[in-house]
């Protein structure tokens, strides 16, 4: 008897303790709760805290014309440089062209908007002017300007999507009001 009193109590604390854990009896799934999730399963790859780092990646830009002919840019290198913001990152568009016209690859500079949701680092920004690095020095580069950009960078892969907007005209193929939408899809390399 004293046997059965003893494991019945154990039941019951064991019931009681579930019920007082913030997570109950009940399995609980990240998208329903994470701190239950979280709590109950701290090493799952969801519940590791992700941290924005310095990074570099290797890719391919695929670049829509005025004329619907696509541009693409293959190994170009993009870096994403943290700032003292924990919300702001620097993203560097290294030998980018936009067009078979541009006569010269450029070095581009973007302030953008960075968050962190589970293992997702979501980059974002809007009516950005970019700035080109020239010899060491910054100018903007005010001809364009840099739309809807939405980034992603989940594992080693970033993808990134924007538009690029002519804010005026530049020679006889570039025209105020062209856009040049793109996509970029990269691997993280080792950042040099």
């Amino acid at each position: 008897m004293k046997t059965n009193t003893l494991f019945l109590v154990a039941i019951i604390a064991t019931v009681v303790s579930l019920s007082f854990s913030g997570c109950g009896p009940k399995p609980c799934t990240y998208e329903e709760d994470k701190n239950c999730f979280c709590q109950a399963n701290p090493n799952d790859s969801l519940c590791q805290e992700i941290v924005i780092t310095d990074a570099a990646y290797i890719g391919t830009l695929v670049v829509t014309q005025p004329d619907s002919s696509t541009f693409t840019k293959s190994d170009l290198q993009v870096q994403i440089i943290t700032t003292s913001k924990s919300d702001s990152v620097v993203l560097y568009l290294m030998g980018v062209q936009f067009s078979p016209l541009m006569p010269v690859s450029i070095n581009m500079k973007l302030p953008l908007q960075a968050t962190v949701n589970g293992n997702l680092i979501t980059l974002s920004g809007n009516n950005v002017t970019p700035l080109m690095l020239q010899g060491g020095v910054e100018v903007p580069f005010t001809t364009f300007q840099a739309n809807d950009i939405i980034g992603k960078i989940s594992g080693n892969n970033l993808n990134l999507n924007m538009t690029f907007l002519a804010l005026a005209d530049m020679g006889s193929a570039i025209h105020a009001g062209d856009a040049y939408p793109m996509v970029y899809s990269g691997t993280k390399v080792e950042l040099r």
